[in-house]
């Protein structure tokens, strides 16, 4: 699926930083996302090709997540106070 993806060139790296609630900053590099404009600019040739390799579904779900990054730093958060609490 991966190699599918590649082909039609959705993939865009990235690096993101992120301060816990706490303060502490988390540096996350070297990942790559869908690029969620190029996924648009998909011709309909292009975006039948992915679903029929059944890629479609895995795309959703990532653009999907992507929408999550906020929840995550907020757990993340707590479980770095739940962490300093039972130390």
């Amino acid at each position: 699926m991966v190699d599918k993806i590649d082909a039609h060139a959705l993939f865009a790296p990235r690096q993101s930083k992120v301060t816990l609630e706490g303060g502490e900053v988390l540096n996350l590099t070297d990942f790559q996302v869908i690029d969620e404009a190029a996924f648009n600019r998909l011709s309909d040739e292009a975006f039948l090709d992915l679903r029929k390799s059944g890629a479609l579904s895995l795309l959703y779900c990532h653009l999907a997540s992507t929408n999550s990054w906020t929840s995550l730093v907020h757990q993340a958060s707590l479980r770095k106070a739940e962490g300093a609490k039972s130390a």
